[in-house]
């Protein structure tokens, strides 16, 4: 299912719940929207490795274990600038310059599906997945995007056997 058809599934679904849906009733249009993801052979980056480290322990998973991990998680706003700030920070990407792949992959990114990230109780919120769609976020403007928050204790099921 392409993400256009996906979104389009999930705000019909929302739509039938009406203007002020229950926790439930987001629960399960979040849960659909993982499901469509997980089956969708049409996902970018279903497969991809991604990872981060910190204080000498390395996590590791792919894109579509933490949208499975999230499913049930509901989508809440974060702050565009200051995460965006931090991240580009974290990444060493002071300059603000991006290659023409990069710019490609960012105008490209679907800001209908929301960032995931995990709170760090020092370092704050970090970026799992989403990097793109919060950088296009950032470059139109937008004061918060969706996310979802796996809390720092979870993420020790990621952690990469040394």
């Amino acid at each position: 299912m392409s993400s256009d058809k996906l979104f389009r599934v999930v705000n019909a679904y929302l739509s039938k719940v009406g203007n002020d849906p229950s926790r439930e009733e987001i629960l399960e249009a979040n849960r659909l929207s993982a499901q469509d993801n997980l089956q969708s052979k049409q996902f970018n980056g279903f497969e991809q490795q991604a990872g981060i480290g910190l204080d000498g322990v390395n996590y590791k998973f792919k894109i579509k274990d933490l949208i499975k991990h999230t499913e049930n998680t509901p989508i809440t706003k974060v702050h565009v600038k200051p995460l965006h700030e931090s991240t580009r920070e974290m990444l060493g990407e002071g300059s603000g310059e991006v290659g023409p792949e990069r710019a490609n992959r960012i105008n490209a990114a679907n800001l209908e599906f929301p960032i995931i990230v995990t709170k760090h109780p020092t370092l704050g919120l970090l970026v799992l997945d989403g990097t793109h769609r919060l950088e296009k976020a950032y470059n139109e403007g937008m004061k918060t995007i969706g996310a979802k928050v796996i809390p720092w204790k979870q993420m020790s099921r990621y952690k990469a056997q040394e």
